[in-house]
């Protein structure tokens, strides 16, 4: 759903524990058309709360941030994909309509 998310101007990256060697490999497998980073010491994991198992697992999930760099949302389902991308585009619609609403104010 990258190109769903672009249409609203957001940024997708993908992080994860792998190394650099992983993610490009996995990169080029998947023909992916975002950046992933390398997350090996699990510090940007736990400050999302994105480990299991004091980090033998990770979670599956998607943080929202807005352009003021506050976290809008996090989403986890890890069976549930379906759900994910849907609460994920009904809080994107939430933030455009919160940016039109502002713009249509401050013009006014």
């Amino acid at each position: 759903n990258h190109t769903a998310l672009v249409k609203y101007g957001a940024l997708v990256i993908g992080i994860s524990p792998d190394d650099l060697d992983t993610h490009k490999r996995f990169a080029n497998t998947y023909r992916l058309n975002f950046p992933l980073a390398s997350d090996t010491t699990l510090k940007v994991s736990k400050q999302f709360g994105a480990v299991w198992f004091g980090g033998l697992r990770s979670k599956r999930i998607s943080v929202v941030i807005d352009r003021q760099g506050i976290v809008r949302g996090i989403f986890h389902h890890e069976l549930l994909v379906d759900n994910h991308r849907k609460d994920i585009g009904q809080l994107l619609d939430t933030l455009q309509t919160e940016i039109s609403t502002s713009k249509g104010t401050a013009q006014q």
